[in-house]
């Protein structure tokens, strides 16, 4: 659902142990409807930022995640680092409204992404 997206690996990255993707999103709505929860075999964050540069605690959307086998649900509307311990699920993701276009920089420690269903 995003408007843009770039990802990078660590043989991208100088040999490093980290993957990362970002994406730039301005339209509500759920990501990846009907997918449900993932998990990922190593340790990450999602890191939410908006681009008002004269107001860094502005994110300019509000977004609920879901974490956990429990489906915990938590909602924000500024910028927010959610850490995901390895086999944590999460997802689903929800922009209930934007005001202005947002990113999301999602960081693992692999250098290859990797993701499942959670079960």
């Amino acid at each position: 659902n995003a408007k843009q997206t770039m990802s990078m690996s660590g043989d991208e990255l100088e040999g490093l142990n980290i993957n990362f993707t970002m994406g730039l999103y301005n339209k509500p709505g759920e990501w990846y409807p009907g997918k449900g929860a993932q998990v990922h075999p190593y340790d990450a964050c999602m890191i939410f930022f908006g681009h008002n540069t004269s107001d860094l605690t502005y994110l300019g959307a509000e977004i609920t995640i879901e974490l956990g086998k429990e489906h915990e649900k938590h909602t924000f509307d500024v910028p927010t680092v959610v850490v995901l311990p390895k086999g944590t699920p999460h997802f689903p993701i929800v922009c209930n409204k934007v005001e202005k276009p947002y990113s999301v920089m999602e960081v693992g420690l692999a250098s290859q992404y990797r993701s499942g269903r959670a079960g």
